[in-house]
């Protein structure tokens, strides 16, 4: 089988000790591969591979900037509920830790929050730890998940 080769990756590190692919598809687009940390089964993937929006805080040399993960710009619809009342929002930026959700409503930092994502369909669960006009960052609180 012909093969072409689009990109060149980078391994990098993040600030947990866990290692990731990275690197430029083009002045505007950046490519990442990252380990699944749910795998549970061999029907769960190895690894899930991302592409978003670069980032400014990007050097485009897979150096991450000053937050615990990798974090990566997305838009996915999710579904969420805190406090027993169901919401909607859109997901712009996701890391291995946590997510900022692009919604209205009230909220408060420390409340609990269940969520389903579009896209790999995963209910994730996790703690509000901001709270902006534009929406809300999300903290993840798996288990076995480096703080």
């Amino acid at each position: 089988m012909d093969m072409i080769q689009l990109i060149g990756l980078w391994k990098g590190k993040d600030k947990n000790g866990n290692e990731y692919l990275s690197g430029n598809f083009n002045a505007v687009t950046r490519l990442m591969i990252l380990s699944n940390t749910f795998k549970k089964g061999d029907k769960d993937p190895d690894y899930f591979l991302y592409i978003g929006a670069k980032e400014k805080a990007d050097n485009g040399e897979g150096e991450l900037s000053r937050r615990e993960r990798v974090r990566l710009s997305t838009q996915r619809v999710v579904g969420f509920s805190v406090n027993n009342y169901v919401y909607q929002g859109s997901i712009e930026n996701i890391s291995a830790c946590g997510a900022f959700i692009k919604t209205r409503g009230r909220f408060s930092e420390g409340q609990d929050i269940s969520m389903i994502i579009e896209s790999p369909g995963k209910k994730r669960a996790g703690i509000i730890t901001r709270v902006t006009p534009r929406g809300i960052g999300v903290k993840f609180n798996y288990p076995g998940y480096t703080r």
